[in-house]
This record gives C-alpha cells, structure tokens and sequence, in this order.
C-alpha cells in the first residue's frame, strides 16, 4: 500500500465519522461510540499500520455501537489496509 492511498483513506473514514457526529439523531452511546472509533482510527499511521489493523474493526463489531453502514465502511477501512 502506498503512504498517500493510506493517508487519503484515513483522512475520508474520519470524515465519514466527523459528518456522523455532527448529525442529529444519535444516542449518546452512538456518539461516544463514533468517538471512540475517531480516536482508534487517529492512532492508526502508515509505519503502524500493520500492528494497528484489526482493532477498529474489532471494536466495531465487539463493543462500539455505531450506525451500520458508516460500521460496515470502517470496518472496511480496517480490512483493506496492507
């Protein structure tokens, strides 16, 4: 995977969760939720990205209870990352 295709991922998955939190509807567990996923993703570097994958996507599916289609595209996020 080349740094900037992963940069450029990263920066859109964050935005993704930005425009989730900035919309109306959301339970404060959604949006301590997305929260956390934000903060998990902010981890994530191009250097770490190896030991990183896997634990976005497994808080998603484990713990953190966000809407499921923007769940289904971090976990994404987190799949494709080589």
């Amino acid at each position: 995977m080349i740094e900037e295709i992963f940069n450029d991922r990263k920066r859109t998955i964050l935005g993704l969760i930005n425009r989730a939190l900035a919309s109306s509807g959301l339970s404060d567990l959604e949006r301590d939720s997305l929260k956390g996923a934000m903060s998990i993703i902010s981890e994530y570097s191009f250097i770490n990205r190896h030991q990183m994958k896997g634990k976005v996507a497994n808080a998603v599916i484990d713990k953190l209870r966000v809407p499921r289609d923007l769940g289904e595209k971090i976990i994404s996020f987190d799949k494709n990352i080589s």
